[in-house]
């Protein structure tokens, strides 16, 4: 069993300067007791590891800047806002990708559902730059997955899997699998679009789940689609 940190709750310094500043909005209280910490003798070289792990760098960055990066070390600043910066037009570029994918599903009367990724980020922050993403993932009906897979390909998109499936496999696929990946490179970016069809593996069918958030399912945009 771990021991009770320096502050008395169980984490260390850096843990708790970390899970303060990883945060959309930081109120008086928190700001106080974040500017205390980082008055500290703190392990930099920690603090980042565990923000790239957890994925929460950004924010991370975003706060110390709001705060004016008190008692941050130079190369630990810039180190931490070329990360940001880079996720950022990472983001943006997989950001591009969904909207051109939804438009083209909108065009064929394909309903579809983004999950994660830049989309949640959009959806929860407001802020697509606030998430850490690698990929995008999008939900479709099961009898709408070989009509998003022509698509795909049609806009540039590759099969990534290394056991490819023609249209008339298909079938096998859905009862298999619960996604299908794509990959769409152009000059500057390569990315991965992971087409699914249900939300959770199972140990037998059982579409309740997917037809449950189908049903619950309401319209809304992403940057104006």
């Amino acid at each position: 069993m771990r021991g009770r940190g320096p502050n008395g709750n169980g984490f260390s310094a850096e843990e708790h300067c970390l899970l303060l500043l990883a945060r959309g909005r930081l109120t008086p209280e928190v700001e106080d007791n974040a500017r205390s910490l980082l008055g500290q003798e703190l392990s930099w070289p920690r603090i980042l590891r565990q923000a790239r792990a957890h994925g929460v760098f950004p924010f991370l960055a975003r706060n110390l800047e709001r705060l004016g990066f008190p008692g941050v070390p130079a190369d630990v600043r810039t180190q931490l806002e070329a990360m940001d910066r880079l996720n950022a037009a990472r983001n943006a570029l997989l950001a591009r990708g969904l909207l051109q994918v939804l438009r083209r599903f909108g065009e064929a009367k394909i309903p579809v559902i983004p999950l994660k990724g830049v989309a949640l980020a959009h959806s929860l922050y407001g802020d697509i730059t606030l998430r850490v993403c690698s990929d995008v993932d999008i939900l479709v009906p099961r009898h709408a997955v070989a009509q998003a897979s022509r698509l795909l390909l049609a806009e540039g998109y590759e099969r990534a899997e290394e056991d490819q499936v023609e249209s008339a496999d298909i079938d096998l696929l859905l009862d298999s699998n619960i996604e299908y990946a794509f990959i769409h490179r152009t000059q500057a970016f390569t990315s991965l679009l992971e087409l699914h069809w249900d939300i959770a593996w199972r140990g037998r069918p059982d579409t309740r789940a997917t037809d449950d958030l189908w049903a619950e399912a309401r319209p809304k945009t992403f940057r104006g689609v």
